[in-house]
């Protein structure tokens, strides 16, 4: 077997595997299985993505503006901090690299509050100066 076809086997094997965990949610509660998915992307995006960079959940904070909560924030966690609070995490908009949105279903209310979002993302300007690393 060559390379190749040996990696995509490889990705073939995770994908059946991230299938059966999202599955794995046993309860009809919409919320619990949502964020039973959600760990389940986070967990297999922590094993792929180089170190330098953390997955986790929380709102993105810029100079004047923050986005809503994201599911998936994937930020540089090697060159910036994260304010952990006591219901969510704050992430500064520099250290952001991704944000992703995880549904079990899909709809058009769905994907609405996706853009939504994702907008409140695109928004927000990132200041050079001052910022928390030039004081």
């Amino acid at each position: 077997m060559k390379a190749p076809e040996r990696v995509r086997k490889y990705f073939r094997a995770i994908r059946s595997g991230l299938l059966a965990a999202a599955e794995e949610a046993v309860c009809n509660h919409s919320g619990l299985t949502g964020g039973h998915r959600e760990t389940v992307c986070k967990e297999y995006l922590g094993k792929v993505l180089p170190k330098r960079f953390d997955v986790d959940r929380g709102m993105v904070y810029g100079f004047a503006h923050r986005s809503k909560e994201a599911d998936i924030v994937i930020w540089d966690s090697m060159n910036f901090p994260r304010l952990d609070m006591p219901d969510h995490t704050v992430f500064f908009a520099e250290s952001v690299r991704a944000v992703l949105e995880v549904k079990s279903q899909w709809s058009a209310a769905g994907f609405r509050d996706i853009m939504l979002k994702a907008k409140s993302v695109r928004d927000i300007i990132m200041m050079n100066q001052p910022n928390l690393f030039s004081a």
